[in-house]
């Protein structure tokens, strides 16, 4: 996938929780769409650790010792910038009905 069928497919991520859900925060998120999208154990730890690192969270460092994966980090960063465009730097999502 390219970088625009990413960012694609994390929006759309985004809009069907916000109907299923009340609330929900970025790192939690994370994780969902992570998982749905069936990344293998080690990408998984490798992009949770990346998200941490760039949302500046609690023993984020870790993301620095690990062996660089180019395709990982796109899917990090693009996933970064599709929250920050939706949420801006807010931590979490409420739904304005709840």
């Amino acid at each position: 996938m390219n970088e625009q069928e990413i960012y694609d497919e994390i929006v759309g991520f985004f809009e069907s929780e916000e109907v299923t859900r009340e609330a929900f925060g970025a790192g939690e998120a994370a994780r969902w769409w992570a998982r749905r999208r069936g990344m293998s154990q080690e990408d998984f730890n490798y992009f949770m650790a990346g998200f941490a690192f760039y949302w500046e969270r609690y023993d984020s460092d870790e993301w620095l010792n690990w062996t660089p994966k180019r395709d990982t980090d796109l899917i990090v960063m693009v996933y970064l910038r599709a929250w920050k465009d939706r949420y801006g730097d807010a931590p979490s999502w409420r739904s304005s009905a709840s």
